[in-house]
């Protein structure tokens, strides 16, 4: 049986290493982001880099709502979720690729209302 030095042990003891990476400009470009909150056993410096690296990854990442006439199935996400091309004049965006992360349907209209990510 392998033995665990003192110091991993103190370490795993400690009740809580929480660490969080913030960018006020990440909200006021988009309100509707949220925490994100990624549980892992690294060491503080080790999250502190971790953080970071998300925040940095996810800092050109928009949502927008989108309303689409035609109807989506749960058909549609059978190999993953579906995802567009996304072009809008208004908030600047020009052929993003985006994910469809929420939608719904009205069947009386014909339209989907979709929620984009990317």
């Amino acid at each position: 049986m392998n033995e665990i030095d003192a110091q991993r042990v103190a370490f795993v003891q400690q009740a809580y290493r929480y660490t969080e990476a913030k960018d006020v400009t990440v909200l006021a470009r988009n309100p509707d982001a949220v925490l994100v909150r990624m549980d892992t056993n690294l060491s503080y410096d080790a999250a502190v880099i971790r953080a970071s690296d998300e925040l940095a990854a996810n800092k050109s990442v928009r949502v927008f709502d989108v309303e689409v006439h035609a109807l989506m199935y749960f058909d549609d996400f059978v190999d993953g979720p579906p995802a567009f091309s996304f072009t809008s004049k208004n908030d600047k965006v020009a052929n993003r690729t985006m994910k469809v992360v929420a939608f719904t349907c009205d069947s009386n209209t014909g339209t989907t209302n979709l929620r984009l990510r990317g």
